[in-house]
């Protein structure tokens, strides 16, 4: 009569050992990346909070690009690279890495400030993330 649905728990459970592992492993690496803020002179708590907007993004193996707004940040972020690249070499255990400094593109995606202006940006990728939000009634704080 009924209809049965045959969930495979230990499949499931896999999966969310998997997942909860990559999700330590890049709040570890957030983690010890956003260490570097700390070392920072007081004289440069607004370039740690202008980095801490940046979002690197992965070239090649242990190249990084960081991605900033004018010419003037890019010459800043290019004085402290050989800083952040000891850090995160230290930090990960790799002689390898290394970072890179362009200047957006006014083709590249705009930065986003706001939590509203966050949301409509995942939801451009991923349109589901309106539908969970109206479901289950979620706001932004």
């Amino acid at each position: 009569d009924g209809v049965g649905v045959i969930v495979d728990l230990h499949g499931l459970t896999a999966y969310g050992d998997e997942w909860t592992g990559r999700m330590n492993a890049l709040k570890t690496l957030y983690e010890k990346g956003n260490a570097i803020y700390d070392t920072l002179p007081q004289e440069e708590t607004a370039m740690a909070q202008r980095m801490k907007v940046i979002r690197p993004k992965l070239l090649k193996e242990a190249v990084f690009e960081v991605v900033v707004e004018n010419e003037q940040v890019k010459t800043y972020m290019e004085k402290m690279a050989p800083r952040v690249e000891k850090h995160m070499r230290q930090q990960l255990h790799n002689r390898q890495i290394a970072m890179t400094v362009r200047i957006a593109e006014p083709t590249d995606t705009p930065r986003v400030t706001s939590k509203p202006q966050q949301l409509q940006a995942m939801a451009q990728r991923n349109p589901a993330l309106l539908k969970l939000k109206e479901t289950f009634g979620l706001e932004l704080n």
